[in-house]
């Protein structure tokens, strides 16, 4: 049995009592408290307040917690929890945090549906909305857009001492976004070799789009040291012959892209006999199988480990998207792990038929995932997923299935037509992807007869980058 780690929420009221005793008086609503919370697992407290923080339980600025509620159990080795930590840093920065949107509360939900499937006490989840919804509404909210000036001034100054920022190691790793992989390729006039300033070129330029184009790449999840997780699976492998492959696949993954060598078969026979071996998931397996899908949604970006997969390898793959895409929300992680990998195989053309193959099956379970989860990295994911088959359906519309055509445009406009909380990210995810299936599919009809009232329905004061994209929508 793989060991488990307990995980609890801890709750303050930073009110310290007066909101149950005054609220009912000043806004006409009866408030139980002004709730800050923190997620309590490996024997840390991690917490979010401007920046992700760490301390031993007890410790924090906030005092002594008014409650403890146990969220559960997890079989989510702490290398992994770190890694994770490590790739939604983005979303919960001194620029994303919001008292009313983007709180320490939503941090300690989405920590723990991935550690455990399991959402925080949604009370706590809705109190800036209940505290907005009544007649001193308004003033409410000047009085909290001020109090988030102040918690961000503090965040700056509160990383001594016993508390520090998460994952602060002595020589930190670059921090990407989740699928730090994607790349904007030069556009075609830098590409030019110039000396042709003709009209066709200047009407190019005046009409060159900055964020849909036809040669953008897919998305990548590329981030993570293989070393702390090869570590902690020899630890848990009782055969010789499996911790062996370990090492050769840890060795493999420290070479360069550039430097690829053709991999060990017993690599592949480790990754083979790992997942086809796991008919069914429980507690007893999960976490293993997340830390193998972990390294193997690195592994399967070398263009000579994806060839395998091709033929030989390809019941791997089919046992990955039939067995792990569609599980229960206790086994989340390893879910969204799978749709990782799911992913990362778009970086291989040679694997497009596979992905054209199951489409269906794995859109299927990724706008399920969407629906049910509240976790940005998950809806991030799944953003990802969408974009990386639109840029298939703009490349090659008339082999592409109607079906999938069909499956990603309605996907899309219930994503932002229902108004699912959506980052900035995922929303620009979700974009790109409209855009592409417009850009190269004539079967695109009923999306580009919605695209007008798709727009409406994003807010167009968001950031820049959703305003240009939104702008290059149009305009298709």
């Amino acid at each position: 049995m793989e060991e488990s780690f307990p995980v609890s929420l801890v709750v303050y009221d930073l009110s310290g009592g007066l909101a149950r005793s005054l609220s009912q008086a000043i806004i006409g609503k009866q408030i139980e408290g002004i709730w800050h919370t923190g997620v309590v697992v490996y024997g840390k407290e991690f917490f979010w307040g401007g920046i992700i923080q760490e301390a031993i339980p007890g410790t924090t600025q906030y005092g002594r917690p008014i409650k403890t509620i146990k969220l559960g159990d997890t079989f989510i080795p702490q290398e992994i929890f770190r890694e994770w930590l490590d790739e939604v840093i983005p979303n919960y920065s001194l620029e994303t945090y919001s008292i009313l949107n983007n709180n320490c509360n939503n941090f300690s939900n989405e920590v723990s549906q991935f550690l455990t499937g399991t959402s925080i006490p949604q009370d706590i989840l809705n109190l800036p909305s209940d505290a907005l919804n009544t007649p001193s509404g308004a003033m409410i909210k000047n009085f909290i857009l001020q109090m988030e000036q102040g918690v961000k001034m503090r965040a700056m100054n509160q990383l001594g001492g016993v508390i520090s920022r998460v994952n602060d190691h002595s020589n930190p790793l670059p921090q990407l976004d989740l699928f730090g992989g994607y790349q904007q390729p030069l556009s075609n006039s830098q590409l030019n070799s110039g000396g042709n300033s003709s009209k066709t070129e200047k009407l190019e330029k005046k009409t060159e789009r900055k964020h849909i184009k036809e040669d953008n790449k897919p998305m990548i999840s590329d981030q993570g040291t293989p070393n702390s997780i090869v570590n902690r699976l020899k630890s848990m492998e009782k055969s010789d012959e499996r911790r062996d492959s370990l090492d050769l696949l840890e060795k493999y993954l420290e070479k360069s892209i550039e430097n690829e060598e053709e991999p060990d078969q017993r690599i592949f026979q480790l990754f083979d006999n790992v997942f086809r071996d796991a008919t069914t998931v429980d507690k007893s397996n999960s976490s293993l199988l997340s830390s193998y899908l972990f390294l193997f949604r690195l592994f399967i970006l070398r263009r000579k480990a994806a060839g395998y997969y091709v033929k030989e390898g390809r019941g791997t793959l089919v046992h990955i998207s039939q067995h792990f895409l569609s599980l229960p929300s206790s086994f989340s992680t390893l879910s969204t792990m799978a749709l990782t990998v799911m992913t990362n195989l778009f970086f291989q053309s040679i694997l497009e038929d596979f992905l054209l193959e199951k489409s269906e099956l794995i859109l299927s379970n990724a706008i399920e995932a969407f629906k049910l989860s509240d976790s940005t990295s998950v809806r991030q994911i799944v953003g990802t997923l969408f974009y990386n088959y639109s840029l298939i359906v703009s490349r090659q519309s008339g082999k592409v299935l109607s079906s999938l055509m069909d499956k990603l445009a309605s996907g899309l406009v219930e994503f932002i037509e229902k108004k699912y909380k959506l980052d900035e990210e995922t929303l620009f995810r979700l974009l790109l992807a409209i855009g592409h299936l417009l850009l190269g599919s004539s079967s695109a009809e009923e999306l580009r007869k919605k695209k007008e009232s798709l727009l409406s329905n994003i807010d167009m004061m968001e950031k820049d980058k959703i305003r240009e994209i939104s702008r290059e929508i149009k305009d298709i």
